[in-house]
């Protein structure tokens, strides 16, 4: 327990983080009178995975290397770090009587031993999940040379996603496909706000709506089971049940394909889920939702570019991978004729901001930003890392400004898309800017998705189409 402690102490210390740091570290022993003189020693940094402490349930980070040859090495280790190529980093290596256990150790069928080393940091708290932690493997062979692998950052939220995991509202480590938004009791409803409409009145007012979304219950008990009414509240004051949906612990597909909207009122427009039963015990019950679709049936004026009669030389990437219109496998009514293919490239980082495509948009004579309210998209996931993922879109005025873009400050909103292999999704969650863009006739739009480069060997690709611009219109 003393050394424990100490080792937290260090990491709190030199990283200034709020995590502690446990090793499952060893060092390899010095060449033995009569082994076997193989190759030179290497030393490769594996990646990180996510580590559970067994007796406290506490989540962390383990980067582990593999040294070849290792009884030719005097020590081997990992330095940690919360900045890239920071001066003074956190060294956990053999040559530490602290960090002397090994993770695994192989002898291989030319007499040669290979290693792993471990090292974790672990008691990363939920406010902490995309803070990266930067790593670097070495090795100290016979004759003092010290000898480094790349640097390798990652962070909880990135690692657990390659693996098909997320982390929920309270920090647990769960599989995507049991995660969605925490539907949270608001203002009396009784379970929670499904979407606000007060930003999106001009398009919903006076039309008809398809809604549709995943709704599940996480019970103590695995066969409970509630109702719920689905609750229009147009912000004026009235509100209409459109229809209920049993809920259980597995996610329960809700689909309504023409809601009639009213006048939106001033309040703050929503749908929203109430208990059937208002008697209903809630102590051990929480909802939560996914895969929101509000897409208007009859949308009025827009101005739609289909990709059908677009120029590929409007279409520019950022990062590595590749952009090109193809012609659609779809049917018509998803998408007609044509739409955007785009690839994420081998030399693109997962997650970053640098991949995306950009398309150059003109739009109507006669008419600007200033003209349209909100933009709209459909996204289906082709390949890859391709499912519930977070898209960004950004407008600028120039293609350089276009590739410059680095955070979600600079874009226009975000939406959470429910599309998969081959499904389209549709994406609404943007309004346009009312800057000094709000006058441009000609403007570069990126649509950015959270994504791995790749996975399962394949590099991740998406499609894209109709895109929309919504005339703004007054509210009578």
């Amino acid at each position: 327990m003393k050394k424990e402690l100490c080792i937290k102490k260090a990491l709190a210390m030199v990283l200034m983080l709020v995590f502690s740091l446990s090793c499952v570290i060893s060092a390899p022993k010095v060449k033995a009178e009569g082994s076997k003189k193989t190759a030179a020693p290497t030393v490769t940094l594996n990646g990180a995975t996510i580590r559970t402490d067994a007796n406290d349930g506490n989540q962390g980070l383990r980067f582990k290397i593999t040294v070849t040859d290792a009884a030719n090495v005097k020590a081997c280790g990992i330095e940690l770090a919360k900045s890239s190529n920071a001066e003074n980093p956190l060294d956990i290596g053999t040559a530490n009587t602290n960090f002397q256990k090994i993770y695994k150790k192989t002898t291989e069928d030319d007499g040669s031993v290979t290693v792993e080393y471990v090292a974790a940091v672990t008691n990363i708290p939920n406010t902490e999940l995309k803070t990266d932690i930067y790593a670097k493997g070495y090795i100290i062979k016979a004759d003092g040379t010290k000898v480094y692998t790349a640097e390798l950052g990652r962070n909880m939220q990135q690692v657990a996603s390659a693996s098909g995991n997320t982390f929920d509202e309270t920090g647990n480590l769960t599989p995507i496909d049991r995660v969605g938004l925490k539907l949270t009791p608001t203002d009396g409803r009784g379970v929670g706000i499904i979407k606000g409409l007060n930003e999106y009145s001009l398009i919903y007012s006076n039309k008809k709506v398809h809604v549709q979304f995943d709704v599940r219950m996480q019970g103590k008990v695995a066969d409970e089971n509630e109702t719920l009414d689905i609750v229009l509240d147009a912000g004026n004051g009235n509100t209409k049940i459109l229809g209920t949906v049993t809920v259980t612990n597995d996610w329960t597909n809700v689909d309504i394909p023409d809601v009639q909207f009213p006048q939106i009122g001033q309040g703050q427009p929503c749908i929203y889920l109430k208990l059937s039963n208002e008697n209903s015990d809630m102590s051990d019950k929480e909802f939560y939702i996914k895969k929101r679709l509000f897409e208007v049936v009859d949308p009025g004026s827009a101005y739609t570019i289909n990709f059908d009669n677009f120029s590929s030389e409007d279409v520019h990437v950022r990062g590595a991978g590749s952009a090109e219109i193809v012609d659609a496998n779809v049917s018509e009514s998803e998408s007609p004729n044509k739409y955007l293919a785009y690839t994420r490239g081998n030399g693109d980082a997962d997650y970053a901001f640098g991949a995306y495509p950009i398309i150059k948009i003109k739009l109507p004579d006669g008419k600007t930003l200033s003209d349209y309210g909100n933009i709209s998209f459909n996204q289906m996931g082709v390949a890859g890392d391709v499912g519930y993922k977070p898209i960004h879109v950004a407008i600028t005025t120039s293609l350089d400004d276009a590739k410059s873009i680095n955070s979600e400050d600079s874009c226009l909103g975000i939406a959470e898309s429910g599309c998969g292999s081959g499904v389209w999704a549709f994406m609404s969650n943007y309004k346009l800017p009312t800057d000094n863009r709000a006058d441009l006739n000609e403007f570069f739009l990126i649509i950015r998705t959270h994504a791995l480069s790749s996975k399962d060997g394949a590099l991740t690709q998406f499609a894209i189409d109709n895109i929309k611009f919504y005339e703004k219109e007054t509210v009578k």
